[in-house]
């Protein structure tokens, strides 16, 4: 036996310990259940909700259907950032006051064994929700108008989000020496993770705001023959530069979800001129897009920020110039698809930090220890 495959055995068998610690516990086989029925009784809510006060059945079932990706994956995806992140918030810290941590620390297990031994058991463990809750990711996904491998990319990158916050969870358990503390801070992290990004991102925008240069239409009356004419001048012209604060809001876990999964709507292909065409000419209309492509094109729209053309011309403002009208549409949603893997990187990279200092931490022997920390 190699020295990798030893590695990695022994911390299999660390994992086998985390898990078999939890899946004993009848504590976490009624969390899964009552996890189990909440996922249901948003689904069929949000169903009935969706049927309610309309004769239109099947229009709105069709609309409910489009977005019940979102509402499954988004739930479960909340949930886990809130569940997974908390199973590793105390297992540092938690067996240290229970005196079990020292009997692991006194086997020829490294540090980096023991930390990647929690870390992978509390993964596997949060996972246990997406496969708890997998009868309606299967519906959502059959239902979704995204092509499978983006509907699949979107769950491996939750499943890889619940890993990155089980990482930042387990640094601050190695960090903090009481468990409260631990907890708390994680909790904090995460809550900054999915709204503070996006509020310092709102804040930020208003000192963004630049001038610069672009051609504009103006349309001049004639009064005497009740006529007008169109020119286009040079002026200054107001701008937000969004594209400078953009990666603030890139490691949001619900702006990392969407732009991975919502890379390909049909819905936004739609959009504009070719939207009110297909309304004109095809007896079912153009598809609506999705609650998620939304989400996906607000990003791109925020990255884009003032790297776009701002020059109108008479032809595209009173004429019939559809193509650049379209183009606008085309120009805010470029970076689609092209964000995610950014942020997903960023978060890991949260995580990983997480590991190395818990990895440091239960190193033996210790030297030093934090002031309240005891070794058994």
């Amino acid at each position: 036996m190699n020295g990798f495959t030893a590695w990695w055995r022994t911390v299999g068998v660390l994992v086998g310990l985390e898990l078999r610690q939890r899946t004993r516990a009848t504590r976490w086989r009624v969390l899964l259940g009552v996890f189990f029925l909440v996922v249901s009784a948003v689904v069929f809510g949000s169903l009935c909700f969706a049927l309610s006060g309309t004769e239109r059945t099947q229009w709105a079932y069709d609309g409910w259907s489009e977005n019940l990706y979102f509402i499954v994956l988004g739930f479960v995806g909340f949930l886990g950032l809130v569940i997974a992140p908390t199973m590793t918030a105390t297992s540092i810290n938690g067996d240290r006051k229970d005196a079990t941590l020292a009997v692991v620390q006194a086997t020829p297990a490294t540090g980096l064994q023991l930390a990647t031994g929690k870390l992978l058991g509390a993964w596997i463990a949060s996972c246990a929700l997406l496969v708890v809750s997998a009868p309606y990711l299967i519906w959502a996904v059959a239902e979704t108008p995204y092509p499978i491998g983006f509907s699949l990319l979107g769950i491996v990158v939750v499943a890889l989000l619940f890993l990155a916050y089980c990482g930042i969870g387990l640094g601050f358990s190695a960090v903090f020496s009481r468990p409260i503390g631990s907890a708390a801070v994680t909790q904090l992290t995460t809550l900054f993770l999915l709204i503070g990004l996006p509020a310092i991102t709102a804040m930020l925008t208003p000192a963004t705001v630049s001038t610069m240069e672009a051609t504009q239409t103006r349309f001049v009356y004639n009064n005497n023959d009740s006529t007008g004419r169109c020119t286009e001048v040079r002026k200054q012209v107001e701008v937000t530069r969004t594209e400078r604060i953009w990666w603030i809001l890139s490691p949001n876990p619900a702006v990392v979800f969407a732009d991975a999964a919502a890379q390909s709507d049909p819905g936004r292909d739609a959009r504009g001129n070719r939207r009110r065409y297909a309304d004109y000419t095809s007896s079912q209309g153009a598809p609506d897009e999705t609650a998620l492509a939304t989400l996906a094109d607000l990003v791109s729209d925020v990255r884009v920020g003032a790297d776009r053309n701002h020059d109108e011309t008479c032809a595209a403002r009173y004429g019939d110039d559809y193509p650049s009208y379209s183009r606008s549409y085309e120009d805010d949603s470029r970076y689609v698809g092209h964000s995610w893997y950014w942020g997903l990187l960023a978060n890991l990279a949260l995580g990983g930090i997480g590991l190395a200092i818990a990895a440091r931490r239960l190193r033996v022997p210790a030297g030093k220890l934090p002031r309240g920390v005891r070794i058994a």
